[in-house]
């Protein structure tokens, strides 16, 4: 039963398996992916930033707010996982994308954002607050997460002359993003530490190596191949990727 949930991406509704735990945040992302495309369609485009950042509010409005007045258990982890908690977290991000495309007023803006020498000021905050920021407020914690992670990333993809922007493009770490799902997928299987034990294997070096290892044939074995399958089968939407 926890298989047929993960390959139907409801991990993030159901199943308790601490080794298929991490399977949540792919049931997330495909869960947004079947819903965005029929918003995004039926969204006018002058208006869908607009649309889009009232929906992110009232998402992280509605997240507080349950939180604050214990809807749910925060100790289950319900508020991190479910869809109609954490949509937002992706819906950040397309935000920036509609806006980035909805005027050449709103790149530059970003553009003086991210050109501003607070970078650093912004990472220790970003990494400060993941560590101390769910016991200064679970009710705001995932929600000034996201902001600041999204402030981050502007920075990265619009400062392309600062150290993380040349970090992020090295060779070994754009690697790392090819088989990063691989990676992902795998990697919990030596890391848990409930039942089955593997021994060496849940032990290091082992449990650092295998899953590479593993990722990096699950890319150039399967994922690979199958990409050049879609390609071949839909060449126009290579072409429009492109």
């Amino acid at each position: 039963m926890e298989f047929l949930e993960c390959l139907l991406y409801l991990r993030n509704i159901f199943g308790h398996s601490l080794s298929l735990g991490h399977i949540w945040s792919l049931s997330l992302e495909e869960q947004f992916y079947v819903v965005w495309p029929l918003a995004f369609f039926l969204l006018p485009p002058k208006r869908a930033p607009a649309v889009v950042a009232w929906v992110c509010l009232a998402f992280m409005i509605w997240r507080g707010l349950a939180i604050a007045f214990r809807l749910f258990s925060y100790e289950h982890g319900i508020f991190y996982v479910r869809p109609y908690f954490r949509f937002d977290s992706i819906l950040i991000g397309c935000l920036i994308a509609l806006w980035l495309c909805s005027s050449t007023s709103a790149h530059k803006r970003l553009k003086s954002f991210a050109q501003h020498s607070w970078s650093g000021a912004l990472w220790i905050t970003l990494f400060l607050w993941a560590a101390i920021g769910e016991r200064f407020s679970r009710t705001l914690h995932i929600t000034i997460s996201e902001i600041l992670v999204a402030m981050v990333l502007i920075h990265v993809v619009l400062r392309a002359d600062s150290l993380a922007a040349r970090i992020c493009r090295s060779r070994w770490l754009r690697y790392g993003g090819v088989i990063s799902y691989s990676l992902y997928l795998w990697q919990e299987l030596f890391i848990s530490p409930g039942p089955p034990s593997w021994g060496l294997l849940r032990e290091l070096p082992l449990a650092f190596i295998v899953p590479i290892a593993i990722a990096v044939a699950s890319y150039h074995l399967m994922e690979r191949p199958i990409l050049r399958l879609k390609n071949r089968l839909a060449p126009e939407a290579r072409s429009a990727e492109l």
